[in-house]
């Protein structure tokens, strides 16, 4: 930030010494290590080189010496360029299988031909040390992982060393988490109450699970559970398969960190449900943004032939 200019003339900048920060940790990883090695536990770390990429090279090299300096054993695997997805995989699945190794890394970029997707979810969750397997991405924002993604994580422990606080990202978006309570004007029908009740159970189960956070409900049947294609595409899903009367249950996690990942629905969630018909949304108050205003592009909300309520992370709800 440049001190001469007049907009950040009151403006006080400081750099964060990553280095000092880095020495810290590794002087704790040592410490950790030799606990581990006098109880007869020698920290292994497996990294694969696909190729002859020269910075790969580089970085695994990097790699192999910081775990040396801090008494980690390692072990790097180079691996032909023109190797095959089926033999890159049996490589990670007999190190999966092997307990002296406890991590695992799988250098990128790899060869095009390789399935990468399918190489990073191949990885046991349990040694993914990059923490690029979908668990641990996905858990980063919950709080909920075994290794957290090394760039995002170590800019938390940044600002952590600084005592820089992350706040809630809706600190500022509090007038658009809805409370418990009605925001539409109809109350719900007989059979849109049974399907929130039979699909609260269940959305919460699976939110749990950090499987998906949204089920579409008719009949007390499940039509749709979330999964990786988010909350509109399975309302649309839904439709296809049983179009109309669809009740739609939205939930937050239970350990849901909402200064990264915040439930939201808005007028494209709207929308989904019109076009499967669906009549009914509940959502977890306070902690889903509800972002459907009359003036937003236009769009009128269907308050007389749409339902919204939102319910407590508690409320287990009753049919009358």
């Amino acid at each position: 930030m440049s001190a001469a200019s007049p907009r950040h003339a009151n403006v006080t900048a400081r750099l964060i010494d990553g280095r000092a920060l880095a020495a810290s940790l590794r002087t704790d990883l040592a410490r950790r290590a030799a606990a581990l090695a006098a109880d007869g536990v020698v920290p292994g770390l497996a990294v694969i080189l696909v190729g002859d990429d020269p910075a790969s090279a580089v970085y695994v090299r990097n790699k192999i010496r910081a775990c040396e300096a801090v008494g980690i054993r390692s072990q790097a695997q180079r691996l032909p360029a023109n190797i095959n997805n089926a033999e890159l995989l049996g490589r990670i699945v007999e190190l999966n299988a092997d307990p002296s190794i406890h991590g695992i890394l799988v250098q990128l970029p790899l060869p095009p031909h390789i399935d990468m997707a399918r190489v990073l979810e191949t990885i046991s969750v349990d040694k993914d040390v990059d923490g690029f397997h979908h668990y641990n991405v996905g858990g980063l924002v919950t709080g909920n992982t075994i290794f957290s993604p090394c760039t995002p994580f170590g800019v938390i422990k940044l600002l952590e060393s600084e005592g820089i606080e992350l706040v809630d990202s809706t600190c500022f978006l509090q007038d658009s988490l809805p409370q418990r309570g009605t925001l539409t004007r109809r109350e719900p029908s007989k059979q849109e109450r049974e399907d929130i009740a039979y699909g609260l159970e269940i959305a919460r189960e699976i939110a749990r699970l950090d499987l998906g956070q949204t089920i579409v409900v008719r009949g007390q049947a499940c039509v749709a559970i979330e999964a990786m294609e988010g909350t509109d595409e399975t309302i649309r899903r839904a439709g296809k398969l049983a179009r109309g009367r669809l009740t739609v249950v939205k939930v937050a996690k239970p350990n849901q960190d909402m200064r990264f990942d915040v439930p939201v629905v808005g007028v494209p969630t709207i929308e989904a449900m019109k076009e499967a018909g669906a009549t009914c949304l509940c959502i977890t108050a306070g902690k889903t943004l509800y972002k459907v205003r009359t003036e937003i592009a236009g769009f009128v909300p269907p308050c007389d032939r749409s339902y919204v309520m939102s319910l407590s992370p508690a409320d287990r709800f009753g049919v009358t």
